[in-house]
C-alpha cells in the first residue's frame, strides 16, 4: 500500500508564497508525496485542523499587531499538541519570535522569506513527522527529555559522577572532570575511589546510600596532582524499571571558597570579642570620667544656686531679661523672663554658650567681645536671639564687666529688653514701602501702556468714523449721478466699515468687562466640536464670499472646562482674523489636542504669514500691529489682546506659529478638569 501523502497546512496573505513552494516543491507534490493545502484566514486553518487530524504541519504567516494570529499556537496545540507549526513573521522582532518559540513553535522564517531557507525547514519538519510516524510518540519524547536531561548535568556547575555497583566510572560531567583535575576520557572506567584520599577510599555499602539518600555528608577529596580540597557530596541509588539497583550516582560541590570565608569569619569573631573587651575597658573609664565630671558640675551647681538664692529678690520680677555669662561665653546666670523671652526654664538656659546656642548670628558675640574689651561696657547692642521652639526674638543688650570674689574679671552681665514688637514693625513697614514703590511702578507702567492703548483705539475708532462718514456723504451728495453696480460697491463699502466699527466697539466693550472684572467667570463643561461646530457655521456666510474652506478636525469626544462664553469669542476672534488674511481658495482648520491636565486647541490657515517681528507685537498693549485683509480688510487691534485676557482668566496661554508665505496657527490651551480650588468667580 502506498504511503499516504504528508498534509501540510498553509496560512498566507499573499500569492507570493503560494508560487514559491509550488516551485520548490513541484516534484514532491506531483508524485503525491506532499499536499498543500491553502487558508488566507487563521480561523479556516485551525478549522480545517480540528477536522483533519491527519495534517502534519502548519505553515502560517503572523503579525504581533494581530492578537488572533498570537494565540495560534495555543489553539493547534490544544487539538495536536506535537503538530510541528512553522511561523512566518515580520523581519526585526525578535521579542515576538522569542514570544513564539517559548510557546512551542516548532521553527520560524523571517520575511521576505528566503527559498532554501523554506525548502529547509520544511524538510526537517518533514524529517521529524517521518521519525515520528516510524518511532511512535513516546519514544520520540523519552529522547528529547534525555537530550535535554543531558544537556542540563553537562552545562552544570556541580560535578555529577555515575559509577557501577563495582565503583567503576561511566559517566562524569566536564564540572567534575575540572573540578578533580582530569580529562573526561581519563575518568571513564576508573574506579570512583580516584578522588577520595587514600585513608578516605573505604567503599559505601548501598545500605549505607540508602540511609544517607539525599542528605549532604562533608568529606575531602583528591585532585590529580594530589592536592586536597574539602566538599559537600549527596550520593543516591539509580534503579531498573524492577527496582533493583544498577549505579550509583554522586554530586560534587567544591567548598573550598566557602571553608576560607568561614575560617576568615571565625578569625573576625575572635578579633571582635578582643575589641569588645578593649572598647568594654575604654568605655569604663571613660564612665569613671564622666562620673566625676558630673559630680563636679553638680558641685558648681550648688554653689551657683546659693548665689541666685542671695539676687532672687532683686530680679525675679524684672520685665527685662538678666544674665551672666562667663568670659568663654556660657549662661552662668538668668532672670525668670526668660521663660517668656525665649522659652527656656531658668535651669534649662544654665550652661548655654551665647554664640552657638542663643545668637542667631554667632558672629555677633566676636562684636560683643571686642565692644566690651575696648570701652568695658555696651550699651543698646541689637541681637537676634533663638527660642527654644526655633523661633527669633529681637533684643537690646547692656553689658559690663563683673568680678568674682578676689576682684579678678570674671565674665559680663547685664539686661536684655525685648525689642521684637519695635523690630517687627520696623521691618513692616520696610516691606510695606517696598511693596508701595514696587506698587507704583506697576501703576506707571500700566497707565502708560493703557493710555498708549486707548491712544490707538481712539485713532482707530476716529479712522472708522472718518471713513463710514466719507462714504456717507459720498452716496448723500451723488447719489443721483451713480448707476446701480456704482452704488452696490460703495454701500458695500460702507457695510463693510460699519462692521469693523462694530467688531471693534463688541471686543472694546468685552475687553472694558474684563479689565473692571464685570464678566462673570462660569467654567462648565465644554463640548469642543459642538463649540467650533457652531463658530465655523457662524463664519460660513464670510467664508463662502472668499471660496475659503473651513474644516473642523476637532474630535466629537474631546471636552474642556472653560467659560463657554469668553471660549466662543476667542474662537470667533481667530477664525475672524484668519478668513481676513487667507486668500481665496485657502483652508482653515480648527483642531484640538486632548493632554493629560489641559486641552491645546488651534486655529489654522494657509494666509500670508506673519514675520518673527510682527509676532512679538500681536499680544502688547503698548503696541498695535494691524494689516490689511487679503481682500482689503482691516484688522481692530484689540482682538488678540482680549483672547490673551480671556484665555488667561480660564487658567490657560495664547501663542502663534508662523512664517511668511507659510500660513499661520494661533494655539490656545485650557484645563481639562475642574480645579481642586478653584479661585472665587470674577
Amino acid at each position: 500500500m502506498p504511503n499516504m501523502p504528508i498534509i501540510i497546512v498553509v496560512v498566507n496573505h499573499n500569492t507570493e508564497l503560494q508560487w514559491l513552494i509550488s516551485q520548490i516543491f513541484h516534484d514532491s507534490i506531483e508524485a503525491g508525496d506532499l499536499e498543500f493545502v491553502y487558508f488566507s484566514e487563521t480561523s479556516e486553518a485551525v478549522h480545517y485542523l480540528v477536522n483533519h487530524p491527519q495534517a502534519s504541519i502548519l505553515l502560517a504567516e503572523v503579525d504581533s499587531a494581530h492578537p488572533g494570529e498570537q494565540t495560534l499556537l495555543a489553539t493547534v496545540h490544544e487539538y495536536s499538541p506535537l503538530l510541528p507549526v512553522i511561523l512566518i513573521v515580520p523581519d526585526e522582532e525578535m521579542s515576538f519570535i522569542r514570544s513564539l518559540m517559548n510557546q512551542g513553535a516548532y521553527d520560524f522564517l523571517m520575511q521576505p522569506v528566503d527559498q532554501e531557507d523554506l525548502s529547509r525547514t520544511i524538510d526537517k519538519a518533514i524529517r521529524y513527522t517521518r521519525r515520528v510516524e516510524e518511532h511512535g510518540i513516546p519514544s520520540i519524547i523519552l529522547e528529547n527529555q534525555l537530550a535535554q536531561l543531558k544537556k542540563a548535568i553537562d552545562t552544570m556547575r556541580l560535578g555529577v559522577t555515575i559509577s557501577d555497583l563495582q565503583g567503576q566510572i561511566v559517566y562524569a560531567n566536564p564540572a567534575d572532570a575540572r573540578m578533580h583535575g582530569y580529562a573526561l576520557d581519563e575518568l571513564l572506567g576508573k574506579d570512583v575511589g580516584v578522588y577520595a584520599p587514600p585513608e578516605l577510599r573505604q567503599p559505601m555499602a548501598l545500605e549505607e546510600i540508602a540511609q544517607c539518600q539525599g542528605s549532604i555528608r562533608e568529606s575531602v577529596n583528591i585532585r590529580k596532582d594530589g592536592s586536597q580540597f574539602p566538599v559537600w557530596l549527596i550520593s543516591d541509588i539509580i534503579k531498573d524499571a524492577e527496582g533493583t539497583p544498577v549505579a550509583i550516582v554522586t554530586s560534587c560541590e567544591d567548598i573550598t571558597e566557602r571553608k576560607h570565608v568561614e575560617a576568615e569569619l571565625e578569625q573576625h569573631r575572635h578579633n571582635l570579642e578582643d575589641l569588645i573587651t578593649e572598647r568594654t575597658k575604654e568605655l569604663r573609664v571613660i564612665n569613671a570620667e564622666l562620673q566625676q565630671e558630673i559630680a563636679e558640675r553638680k558641685k558648681a551647681e550648688d554653689a551657683l544656686r546659693e548665689s541666685e538664692l542671695e539676687y532672687r529678690s532683686l530680679f525675679e520680677n524684672l520685665p527685662d531679661l538678666f544674665y551672666r555669662l562667663d568670659r568663654a561665653g556660657h549662661l552662668l546666670l538668668v532672670s525668670p523672663s526668660i521663660t517668656q523671652f525665649l522659652g527656656y526654664a531658668p535651669e534649662e538656659a544654665i550652661g548655654l554658650h551665647l554664640a552657638n546656642e542663643i545668637l542667631v548670628y554667632p558672629e555677633q558675640w566676636k562684636d560683643f567681645q571686642l565692644l566690651m574689651e575696648a570701652d568695658g561696657h555696651l550699651e543698646n547692642f541689637e541681637i537676634l536671639l533663638k527660642r527654644k521652639d526655633g523661633s527669633f526674638e529681637w533684643g537690646n543688650a547692656n553689658a559690663k564687666w563683673y568680678t568674682d570674689h578676689e576682684g579678678q574679671i570674671a565674665g559680663f552681665e547685664g539686661i536684655i529688653r525685648d525689642i521684637s514688637i519695635r523690630k517687627q514693625a520696623e521691618i513692616e513697614l520696610l516691606v510695606a514701602h517696598d511693596e508701595l514703590q514696587k506698587t507704583n511702578v506697576q501703576l506707571q507702567e500700566l497707565n502708560a501702556s493703557k493710555d498708549k492703548f486707548f491712544s490707538i483705539i481712539s485713532h482707530d475708532l476716529r479712522s472708522q468714523f472718518a471713513t463710514l462718514l466719507g462714504f456717507t456723504e459720498i452716496i448723500e451728495n451723488r447719489i443721483e449721478t451713480y448707476n446701480p453696480k456704482r452704488l452696490k460697491e460703495l454701500i458695500k463699502k460702507l457695510k463693510n466699515s460699519a462692521e469693523q466699527l462694530y467688531e471693534l466697539f463688541e471686543n472694546l466693550l468685552t475687553w472694558s468687562r474684563v479689565q473692571r472684572g464685570a464678566m462673570h467667570h462660569d467654567p462648565k463643561k465644554i463640548h469642543l466640536f459642538v463649540l467650533a461646530e457652531a463658530n465655523l457655521k457662524m463664519m460660513q456666510p464670510k467664508a463662502e464670499l472668499k471660496q475659503i474652506d473651513l474644516r473642523n478636525n476637532v474630535a466629537k469626544d474631546i471636552q474642556a472646562y472653560a467659560d463657554s462664553g469668553m471660549l466662543n469669542t476667542v474662537i470667533r476672534n481667530l477664525l475672524s482674523n484668519a478668513l481676513k488674511f487667507t486668500d481665496s481658495g485657502g483652508i482653515i482648520t480648527i483642531a484640538a489636542i486632548s493632554q493629560e491636565q489641559q486641552i491645546e486647541m488651534s486655529i489654522a490657515d494657509t494666509g500670508h504669514g506673519i514675520d518673527e517681528k510682527a509676532k512679538d507685537l500681536l499680544f502688547r498693549m503698548d503696541k498695535t500691529y494691524t494689516t490689511t485683509g487679503t481682500a482689503g480688510e482691516h484688522g481692530t487691534g484689540l482682538g488678540l489682546i482680549l483672547c490673551q485676557d480671556l484665555v488667561e482668566k480660564n487658567g490657560g496661554r495664547i501663542w502663534v506659529e508662523s512664517e511668511p508665505g507659510k500660513g499661520t496657527t494661533f494655539f490656545f490651551s485650557m484645563p481639562r478638569f475642574a480645579e481642586e480650588n478653584p479661585e472665587p468667580p470674577l
